[in-house]
């Protein structure tokens, strides 16, 4: 019996869920006789993909998801996998969507498996569709077990991966000039932040944190900003913010979206592994990573960490300490004092404690040399984020097994 998956999930672009769409069907692809891929983002654009990509991106949600049901009958899977947030997924239960995908994976003799992210507090509504499928797999072990805390199924876990043609250590000075640095920014201490200029990133602790350290004498210090765009409602002004806090363009920070290195936003993910190799410290200040490919990608190329100490950065961080790369890695404390972001499903998040991680990054930065070589990741760490590893676990789970965390 010929083995047909439908997968669906973003389209393989250098977003977050892309990239997983990449890495896992570019493996996948020797197992399954058949691949289609409802990309929930993608509009048309021709591609160079060895699999079908269907435009599931020219409709609003409710839409894409009826016509993805739609689509079943007509390409008769074998398997269907699913990697989506689950709040987006449990607004798909006002379509029925789990019952009718149950329904049909029932007929028609389809396994199911849903593979997401947890970045938050799981409300009971988002559990639903995992009840309907056939595996529940989580992005690492402690958001498997917030599943199960929160009344969902057994729930598995299995992280990403790194491509280490890409991510990998490389002389800091080499890489600056490579990805044209202003002279006078070569032999500085540079920190960066890798991200999506979208609210629960909490972009402006970033920018706050390095003024109150630029405020403590750090002279030498920079801050490189690449901030995807995320949408129009939820931009942060980051000029305008900087301009508050006393930071000026060029001298002290600067950001691609000023399109200074002519290359604007998405960057290829070349460019991303030059920005992580030139940098000296790569930190986020997000309010919930569900897993954290900045910090993953930057531990692969040698570069330090900061990162708050929950979700997937604080996951990330646990398998740095595992690979004996503890001295590499800064936790940053977080507050006690929840936020509710408005249009973020009414979840109570908690940002890093400002004053106490402050202390902590100077710690931190008196370890680090500006422009210093690069760490060696290590074997160990190589072994945790392969994706060829990753991949036959999934693989592994498709055909009926549980798989070891």
């Amino acid at each position: 019996m010929n083995k047909r998956l439908l997968y669906f999930g973003d389209a393989p672009i250098t977003s977050g869920f892309g990239k997983v769409t990449s890495n896992l069907l570019s493996r996948f692809r020797y197992e399954f006789d058949d691949i289609d891929v409802w990309g929930i983002n993608y509009s048309g654009w021709p591609h160079d993909k060895p699999y079908r990509i269907y435009p599931g991106g020219t409709d609003d949600f409710f839409v894409r998801i009826n016509k993805f049901i739609a689509l079943i009958p007509e390409i008769k899977p074998t398997h269907v996998l699913i990697n989506q947030d689950l709040f987006n997924l449990s607004a798909a239960c006002n379509l029925e969507f789990p019952e009718k995908l149950l329904k049909l994976a029932t007929l028609m003799e389809f396994k199911t498996t849903v593979y997401f992210p947890v970045d938050s507090y799981v409300p009971s509504s988002w559990l639903k569709i995992l009840h309907c499928v056939d595996n529940s797999v989580a992005y690492h072990p402690a958001a498997a077990e917030t599943i199960v805390d929160c009344g969902g199924p057994y729930c598995n876990a299995i992280g990403h991966g790194v491509d280490r043609s890409i991510f990998h250590p490389r002389n800091r000075l080499e890489a600056r000039k490579h990805f044209g640095c202003p002279e006078d920014w070569l032999d500085k201490l540079i920190v960066t932040n890798v991200n999506i200029n979208q609210r629960r990133k909490a972009i402006p602790d970033t920018l706050q944190l390095f003024a109150k350290l630029k405020q403590r004498g750090y002279d030498r210090l920079r801050l490189f900003l690449h901030m995807k765009p995320f949408n129009r409602d939820e931009v942060t002004n980051i000029e305008m913010i900087a301009d508050q806090l006393g930071l000026k363009p060029f001298e002290d920070y600067l950001h691609t979206g000023r399109s200074w290195i002519g290359e604007v936003p998405p960057l290829k993910e070349e460019s991303i592994a030059c920005i992580f190799q030139m940098s000296d410290l790569v930190l986020t200040t997000s309010l919930g990573e569900g897993w954290g490919f900045a910090q993953s990608e930057a531990l692969m190329c040698g570069t330090p960490i900061a990162a708050p100490d929950h979700f997937g950065s604080k996951h990330i961080m646990d398998v740095a300490d595992r690979c004996g790369l503890s001295k590499f890695v800064t936790r940053l404390p977080i507050s006690t004092h929840g936020v509710a972001l408005w249009n973020d499903n009414s979840i109570v998040r908690y940002p890093i404690d400002m004053e106490e991680s402050v202390e902590t990054i100077e710690t931190a930065l008196e370890g680090i040399r500006p422009c210093g070589q690069p760490f060696d990741p290590t074997q160990a760490l190589c072994d945790e984020f392969d994706w060829d590893t990753i991949s036959n676990k999934f693989l592994a789970l498709m055909v009926g097994e549980r798989v070891a965390d």
